[in-house]
Formats: structure tokens, sequence, C-alpha cells
């Protein structure tokens, strides 16, 4: 929105104050000149545009899982546990407000990460515990290679355990494969004990 369109909405709406929608609030009294209106405005609709996108996530999510829930089959939702916050003077461009997520949904946390360690790894999960209801069916999501570190990840073994640590009540965890886009990697990532545990 510019200048020249505030102007314009003006004169087409002359009797008309300001626009309203739920939640915006504006001040009472006659409308300031559009130099101080913009601004407002301008940052009123993104505020509006980000509330839209995110119910919009949620909303969907609901409407997708309703028919497979009623048939009493799982059905879960696939995120970024840092995807659902502000970055600067805007948001994640992922837009993943999981934290309203419905509760009667598996919540398949990516928790992958490359420090060296597993803290990065629990940090993520332990993010959605503290978010997440006690209901919570929470399955965090790892990346990496039974048996050894890969490219400054802990082996999987090492991240189960140290899941399992700090939430013991977590039963399952899912491996993301990489073959997307490390297809030389592929085949070394194809295979694990079918004994292991967490």
């Amino acid at each position: 929105m510019t200048l020249a369109d505030l102007k314009s909405a003006d004169t087409l709406y002359r009797n008309e104050g300001a626009v309203l929608w739920q939640g915006r609030q504006v001040p009472a009294g006659p409308l300031p000149p559009v130099e101080v209106r913009l601004p407002r405005l301008q940052r009123d609709l993104w505020l509006l545009s980000i509330a839209h996108a995110y119910q919009g996530i949620v909303d969907y999510l609901a409407y997708v899982t309703t028919p497979v829930l009623r048939q009493g089959i799982p059905a879960g939702a696939v995120f970024f546990p840092e995807a659902n916050r502000e970055v600067g003077q805007g948001y994640d461009s992922r837009m993943q407000p999981w934290h309203r997520f419905p509760q009667n949904l598996e919540w398949h946390a990516m928790s992958y990460g490359i420090c060296g360690n597993t803290s990065c790894i629990v940090d993520k999960v332990q993010r959605v515990l503290q978010e997440a209801r006690s209901q919570s069916q929470i399955k965090p999501v790892i990346a990496g290679q039974w048996g050894r570190s890969f490219r400054n990840r802990p082996s999987l073994e090492q991240q189960m355990a140290a899941i399992r640590q700090v939430a013991p009540g977590i039963e399952t965890v899912s491996h993301f494969d990489f073959s997307w886009q490390d297809p030389q990697f592929a085949n070394a990532r194809r295979s694990c004990r079918a004994n292991a545990s967490l």
C-alpha cells in the first residue's frame, strides 16, 4: 500500500472511518493525515496477513486430518521446532505454528541439528516438550547414521540415548533420510539393526 493508494481510498470513501477488522485498534476521533496513518496501516496489514497465515495452517491441518482420525487411523504433523517464532521484525519463513496444532495429532518434531554433539538435538526436543500439553504424542525426527557420527552429527543411538535421558516418556523416533539432497550417501543410511530400540 502506498500514500497514493490511501489517498485514493479516502477520496472514494469520504464518509467512512478507519478500516477495522477483528483485533485492530484505532484511536477515536478524526483520521490523521495519510502520511501518519500509512506506516501504522502497513504494519497492521502485515500482522493481519501473518495471523491469517498462522490460523490457515492450523485450520487446514484440522480439516485434512479429521476424516482420518474419525476412522481410527493415527495422523500427525511434521514441523521444525523453531519455525513458530518471531525473527527480527518478522517471523520464521517456514511459518509452522505447531504450538497450536490439535493435541490429538502425533507431533513429529524435526529435531536434527549439527553441533558436534547431542545438545542442539535435545534442545529442540525440550522446546517442544515445554510447549506441548501432556496428552501430546511427541515423536522426534532425527538424522544420522547407525553406529558412527556422520558429518558432525552424533550416531543415531547417541541421539536416541540423549533424548531418552531428558524425555523418558518419548517412546518413538523417526529417522529422516537426506537422500533427496545427498544421493551419494543414501545407500549408507538404508540399514539399521532390527533389534535397536530407544
